[in-house]
C-alpha cells in the first residue's frame, strides 16, 4: 500500500522525536562502557535512562493508538474502578520525569469514590499524557495539581501554572499535530498527537475531554469528565 503524505510526516516526527533520547542513552552507555560514568553522577544518568525509556514508551503507545483509531480497531476493555486508581497510576508513569526536573504532582480527592465504568489503561493513558503536558509547558520547577471531582459525572482536572494558552490558539489545541509554542520558548516538542488521542480516547468511553481554563501566564486546566457507574447501564 502506498503510504500518504499524512503517514510520512508522522514518521519523519516519530524519527525526530525518537532521535533526542536515543542520543542519551548512547551517550550514557558509552560512558558505562569506557568507566567515565562515577558514582557521583552515576543516580543521575539512571534517572535521566529512566525518564527517556518513558518518552520512548509513550512514544510508541501514541503511534500504536493513533493507528488502531484510525483503523477503528481500538476497543474498550471496561471494568468498575476508581478513577482515583488511574490518578495514582498516571502519578507513577511520571515520577521519573517529575523528580529529575524537579516537578511536584499533588493529587486533591474527596473521601467519597468516584467510580466509573470505563478502560483503566485508556483512562490512565489520557491521565498521563495531560500530567506530562503540564510539566512540558511550565517553567521548573512545576507544580502540578490533579483535582478528582466525584459529584454529578465524575471529572478529573489538571491543574497547571505554566504557559498558558492564547485564546487564539486554544480552538486548534486537540487538533491532531497541532503543537504549540509559545512562552518566549520553542516548545512545539512530541508529536502532535497526545491530545487529540486523548479526547478520542475520552469519547469512546463515553466521557470528554476539554479545556475548562487557560491564559498566557497564567497556566492551564484540563478537564477530564467521565460518566458515573449508573448511566451506563449493566450491559454496557
Amino acid at each position: 500500500m502506498k503510504a500518504t503524505g499524512l503517514d510520512f510526516s508522522l514518521l519523519n516526527l516519530a524519527a525526530h522525536e525518537m532521535r533526542v533520547p536515543l542520543t542519551v542513552f548512547r551517550g550514557y552507555l558509552s560512558m558505562l562502557r569506557d568507566g567515565s560514568l562515577d558514582d557521583a553522577v552515576r543516580e543521575d544518568a539512571i534517572r535521566m535512562m529512566e525518564m527517556k525509556a518513558e518518552e520512548l514508551e509513550g512514544l510508541a503507545e501514541i503511534l500504536v493508538t493513533a493507528a488502531r483509531l484510525e483503523s477503528r480497531e481500538l476497543m474498550r476493555q471496561p471494568v468498575v474502578f476508581d478513577v482515583g486508581e488511574a490518578v495514582a497510576a498516571a502519578a507513577q508513569r511520571v515520577e521519573p520525569r517529575a523528580r529529575l526536573e524537579r516537578a511536584s504532582v499533588q493529587v486533591f480527592a474527596t473521601e467519597a469514590p468516584a467510580r466509573v465504568h470505563a478502560d483503566r489503561c485508556q483512562v490512565t493513558r489520557i491521565l498521563t499524557n495531560l500530567v506530562n503536558n503540564a510539566i512540558t509547558y511550565s517553567s521548573p520547577p512545576a507544580a502540578i495539581a490533579v483535582e478528582i471531582r466525584p459529584c454529578g459525572p465524575v471529572e478529573v482536572a489538571v491543574h497547571d501554572q505554566g504557559l498558558g494558552i492564547a485564546v487564539e490558539q486554544q480552538a486548534r489545541i486537540f487538533e491532531r499535530f497541532s503543537r504549540f509554542v509559545g512562552g518566549g520558548a520553542n516548545r512545539a516538542s512530541g508529536l502532535g498527537l497526545g491530545l487529540a488521542i486523548s479526547r478520542d480516547l475520552a469519547e469512546l468511553n463515553g466521557g470528554e475531554l476539554f479545556l475548562e481554563r487557560s491564559a498566557p501566564g497564567e497556566g492551564s486546566v484540563f478537564v477530564l469528565r467521565l460518566p458515573v457507574v449508573e448511566s451506563w447501564g449493566r450491559d454496557t
